[in-house]
């Protein structure tokens, strides 16, 4: 199983539920399930705009790093 809590984990609910939701015959449960899944997809669009926003960061850390130590192989601090 993935992990939980990534993109790929919350998109495999939804398509897991989704699939469950397609074969009920109660209307009631139907929608239950649909709604769950729409919940995973919310989670799963949080997790990849805030994964995208985390690399992003982590670059400009990384740049900044490599700044420091062009700077410092220079002489300049």
């Amino acid at each position: 199983m993935r992990d939980i809590g990534s993109v790929a984990f919350y998109r495999q609910q939804v398509e897991r539920l989704t699939f469950i939701a397609a074969d009920m015959t109660s209307p009631a449960t139907r929608l239950e399930l649909l709604e769950i899944a729409a919940g995973f997809q919310k989670l799963a669009d949080y997790a990849s705009a805030n994964r995208a926003f985390v690399k992003e960061a982590a670059e400009e850390e990384e740049e900044a790093s490599q700044r420091v130590a062009r700077n410092a192989a220079l002489g300049r601090a």
